[in-house]
């Protein structure tokens, strides 16, 4: 788990603090609890923080009672002490090193693990003297765990910083420790001793040990945003580089592996050859990509491509290959920004580029040259979709499906994701024609492909199954098969909020859409609270967006308030009602003075609902207001057709009848 983060204290709360901490500590420790004195330099920066704080009321109450001043260097005071407490029972050095290991991998769940850990760490030549030392340690810091860590977390970091600068020995133990393999310490002791260390990278022989043992085990930097911080902001560019490039992607700590990348961007080498300049700006692209920052994303792959297309050589067919990969990238960004049409245009280059090849002349560039051909024509089928032209849609699907099939024959580890997805890609383009019965087999089968990859690991499958899950759903729900459909779209929304929680700039568009698709479900099969229950969360989702885009999608926010108010107001819950559909109708009325004439339906449906409100809550005035205002929005905007006219008598009944309920407040 990661440090909570504690608010500082001001300069006038510090010296109460400080008067209060020292008296708890007093009275814990059976000493009189006379009031000590501040310290010297109680206004500096370092004492806003709750935990030197209270760090240095604890010197003060032990130094007090020892006759002594209070220390300057409170942390090596406190660990000195906590020393002599160490050098009755066994040998001081091994009782430190015993105690850096329970901080950095502790608590252990059973006596057994914490004995392999010892005997791993080599502190202990066999179970008798591992069991002794768990006896010393229980004694000193009693617990119904074993191995319980040095607390607080600040004096512990300083601890291991102290301990492993003091013998290049425990250093080069702890590493060998740390780069060996499971079973002991297991994969999970080894994340939490990464976490504490990064924390604890302030200190020289900390950022030592982190440098080697990364440079070994680079994974382990993978493994949590705080490692991935501590590369970047404490370890040499060499090694921030090794990670940068892996490329390993998890979705928890994509914002920290993005400084990482910005930071390698920016101390590369200047004297780089072209190719290798083009590499890193392409990777801080991708960076941008996987947070959903596509606008960024853009400008960087529409650079490259002009570069590549101003240094390429002619007859080089590793630079075509790699324009296309720009241009394929570039599209995708472009596309994500809102751009489809720009899109489509630059998909088209990046295809017939490559169609005009031959694979003969492709040498040892021929899955490079299929994959991008692939990734090209799957991103080239989304818009086209778009577009309307389904059916080349649907062809080039299929065509990508075929390749993509051709590289997991040969690599099904690598390529097992793309092609699953590029099947559902077939099967979302045959929902979009119509096909409804044949999109719901091949999603079923795509599903039951990928389940169990996600079940052996669900950090590299969770965006597929959330992606694959949701179309499946809508496929479902066209079929008619509305309870089915609430229970897959259940399942993709669920994947999708921990998705969004970390990259939402990616991820909460695509959550807002499951959750609509999910309403609608809910309000097939009749599941009103359920809708309701929905509604909220997705109206909360369209909220962040609306703070998040250049452009809110403020129909979007009037569509989900509207649709939350007429439930609420069908469940009899008028008092919430109300605001919603006061909001929806005024979002609404916004977008129609901006001369978006859809949002017209939505102001008059919000209207006329809350005028019923209004009426069941006995506000006439209100009632007859709301009335009044839906007769004008279906009067002024609408076109004439049979809806329009049909809506407009509606509103036209609807007022009369709330002028007849409440006469009196019509004639007031």
């Amino acid at each position: 788990m990661s440090p909570i983060s504690l608010t500082g204290f001001s300069n006038e709360s510090r010296e109460a603090s400080f008067i209060e901490a020292a008296s708890a500590f007093s009275v814990a420790l059976g000493f009189p609890a006379d009031e000590r004195p501040l310290p010297a330099n109680i206004a500096d920066q370092m004492y806003s923080s709750p935990l030197t704080l209270h760090m240095a009321a604890l010197a003060a109450v032990l130094s007090s009672s020892e006759n002594a001043e209070q220390p300057i260097d409170i942390s090596r005071y406190l660990l000195l002490h906590e020393q002599r407490r160490w050098n009755s029972l066994s040998d001081v050095g091994t009782v430190r090193t015993l105690v850096m290991l329970a901080t950095l991998f502790g608590p252990m769940h059973t006596r057994e693990t914490a004995r392999e850990l010892i005997l791993a760490a080599g502190i202990a030549d066999g179970t008798a003297e591992a069991d002794r030392l768990l006896r010393d340690h229980h004694y000193l810091y009693p617990s119904e765990q074993h191995l319980s860590p040095l607390r607080p977390d600040r004096f512990a970091e300083d601890f291991i910083g102290w301990h492993l600068s003091r013998s290049r020995v425990v250093l080069d133990d702890l590493a060998k420790l740390l780069i060996a393999a499971p079973p002991a310490p297991s994969t999970d002791s080894l994340r939490q001793a990464m976490i504490v260390l990064a924390n604890a990278a302030r200190h020289p022989s900390v950022r030592d040990l982190l440098e080697r043992v990364v440079r070994v085990r680079p994974e382990l930097a993978e493994q949590s945003s705080e490692v991935l911080l501590a590369v970047t902001n404490h370890l040499s560019f060499p090694t921030a580089a090794i990670i940068a490039f892996r490329g390993n992607i998890l979705v928890e700590s994509t914002h920290a592996r993005h400084q990482l990348i910005q930071r390698v961007v920016r101390e590369f080498p200047s004297t780089a050859d072209a190719s290798v300049n083009r590499s890193k700006l392409r990777l801080l692209g991708d960076s941008f990509t996987d947070c959903g920052e596509y606008h960024e994303a853009a400008e960087i792959y529409g650079g490259l491509v002009q570069r590549l297309r101003e240094d390429a050589d002619a007859g080089s067919l590793e630079e075509l290959v790699e324009l296309a990969d720009l241009l394929n990238r570039y599209a995708q960004a472009v596309a994500a920004r809102g751009s489809e049409a720009d899109a489509l245009e630059i998909m088209n280059e990046a295809v017939d580029l490559l169609q005009v090849q031959s694979e003969s002349d492709m040498g040892d560039l021929i899955l490079d040259y299929k994959e991008i051909l692939a990734r090209s024509l799957s991103n080239r089928c989304n818009a086209l979709a778009g577009a309307g032209n389904l059916h080349a849609a649907l062809a080039d699907a299929e065509e990508a499906a075929i390749l993509f099939q051709e590289l997991a024959d040969d690599d099904p580890e690598v390529f097992v994701n793309v092609l699953l997805r590029s099947r559902a890609r077939i099967a979302q383009t045959l929902h979009e024609l119509g096909r409804f019965e044949e999109a719901d087999k091949i999603d079923q089968g795509v599903v039951d492909a990928l389940r169990p990859l996600y079940v052996d690991d669900p950090k590299n499958h969770r965006s597929d199954l959330a992606y694959i899950l949701y179309n499946h759903g809508v496929s479902v729900a066209r079929l008619g098969d509305s309870e089915r459909a609430v229970v897959i779209l259940a399942e993709s929304a669920e994947l999708y909020r921990h998705l969004a929680k970390h990259i939402p700039l990616r991820f909460l568009d695509e959550l807002g859409r499951c959750l609509f698709t999910l309403s609608n479900a809910l309000d097939e099969s009749n599941r009103a609270r359920d809708m309701v229950k929905v509604l909220r969360e997705q109206l909360t989702v369209q909220r962040k967006l609306n703070q998040l885009a250049a452009r809110p999608d403020n129909r979007l926010l009037a569509i989900t308030l509207s649709e939350l108010g007429q439930q609420l107001a069908m469940l009899g819950e008028n008092e919430q009602a109300r605001p919603a559909l006061i909001e929806a109708a005024t979002v609404a009325k916004e977008l129609i003075s901006s001369n978006d004439s859809a949002a017209a339906l939505i102001a008059s449906q919000s209207l006329i609902s809350l005028s019923i409100v209004f009426r069941d809550l006995g506000c006439g005035n209100e009632a007859i207001g709301a009335a009044r205002e839906a007769v004008e929005v279906s009067r002024d905007c609408g076109d004439g057709s049979d809806f329009d006219s049909d809506r407009h008598e509606f509103c036209l009944s609807l007022l009369a009848e709330m002028l007849e309920i409440f006469k009196h407040a019509a004639q007031s």
